[in-house]
């Protein structure tokens, strides 16, 4: 059976154009372009297929678990100590604040001990009583230095719902409202210059591990970072290979063609028909 080709060829031939074979050279070259592309594309499809396929296997293979492990259970500790640092400071500066306003209850009280009504002089010293009494008073010895409030705390209590101005009828009453509030000033003073200190050393902690978990966040991005562009290599270099590979291909077919071309161009096929031949039925 006569292909469409060689049909091709043998008309050609007929027409006096050219010898079979040339004909035949020139007619296959005429194929081999759509043909070469038809391929082409199904071999390129095939390998970005493959390309895609290992690219993704790559991108799923990105684990850093294991390297990053100690790192989370790490940052997960300092955010346990960040909690109750932050619980002390919080409570360090409500128990300075209300330190504050107790010590301006007894500068107060001072100029209310004095001869006469001591309606007003017995209201602040209800607030007085009421504002220690709602100051927290931990010590949290572990993060700071004990500012001695807890028996401060106490003892200013105990003192205040034991005395009795008995209307400052004498000056003894007085005398002895002063003394009590002189006493538990000082020892206020003391504690707030400790509780000072102590929301110093808060504010030092907290600082300090804040700092401590973005350190220890770094070094997990780094990680994740290092293995991320690994893979970004790994894919590049899959990606170069693949690309080398159909340049390859296409300059194989390129050379193929400029090779046809060369041995129809320059090759002097026989153009008489030898005699017997079927083709002299056509000359």
């Amino acid at each position: 059976m006569v292909t469409a080709l060689q049909g091709f060829a043998v008309t050609n031939l007929i027409r006096g154009e050219n010898s079979f074979a040339q004909s035949f050279v020139q007619t296959s070259q005429l194929s081999a372009g759509p043909n070469f592309e038809l391929q082409f594309f199904n071999t390129q499809n095939a390998v970005l297929d493959q390309l895609n396929e290992q690219v993704t296997e790559i991108q799923n293979g990105i684990n850093t678990d294991g390297a990053t492990a100690l790192l989370k259970v790490k940052i997960a500790q300092l955010e346990t100590s960040g909690e109750r640092i932050t619980d002390y400071k919080n409570t360090t500066d409500i128990k300075a604040k209300k330190i504050d306003a107790a010590i301006e209850y007894i500068v107060e009280l001072e100029a209310l001990a004095t001869a006469g009504d001591s309606s007003a002089f017995e209201e602040r010293l209800a607030l007085l009583h009421k504002t220690l009494e709602k100051t927290p008073s931990p010590t949290y010895e572990s993060f700071g230095t004990n500012d001695r409030f807890r028996k401060t705390k106490f003892e200013s209590l105990t003192a205040i719902e034991g005395f009795n101005t008995n209307g400052f009828s004498t000056q003894q009453n007085i005398d002895d409202a002063r003394a009590m509030l002189t006493e538990m000033k000082q020892k206020l003073n003391v504690s707030k210059s400790l509780v000072g200190i102590n929301a110093d050393i808060a504010f030092t902690k907290q600082t300090s591990n804040q700092s401590r978990i973005l350190e220890v966040r770094s070094g997990i991005f780094k990680i994740e970072t290092a293995a991320q562009t690994a893979a970004t290599r790994d894919i590049n270099e899959k990606q170069e290979l693949y690309s080398q590979i159909l340049t390859v291909i296409s300059l194989a077919f390129d050379a193929s063609q400029e090779f046809t071309n060369y041995i129809s161009q320059t090759i002097n096929f026989e153009q008489k028909t030898p005699a017997g031949s079927i083709m002299n039925l056509f000359s």
